[in-house]
């Protein structure tokens, strides 16, 4: 039987592996890269903006958000189902 230590990292993996596949998670992260060229040149900062923008735009093409809904679910209930005892 698995110690609680590894269930407890099987499932913080899951969600994390689950938040992965959402696509608003790849927006705030894209976003939050983007932000950091504040402290750029103007024109390095329109280039850092426009990049972000269009990763931003191709996530939004070819993410399926539903499957990746569906697919954390069931990796989340992986990850918390515990061995039967046996007798």
């Amino acid at each position: 039987m698995p110690s609680k230590t590894t269930v407890e990292v099987n499932a913080a993996l899951a969600w994390i592996l689950g938040q992965l596949q959402q696509q608003s998670t790849w927006k705030g992260i894209i976003l939050l890269l983007t932000s950091a060229g504040i402290y750029l040149k103007p024109d390095q900062i329109a280039a850092i903006t426009t990049a972000g923008l269009a990763i931003v735009g191709l996530v939004n093409v070819f993410h399926n958000e539903t499957a990746a809904a569906d697919a954390a679910v069931q990796r989340a209930q992986q990850a918390t189902a515990t061995e039967p005892t046996k007798p």
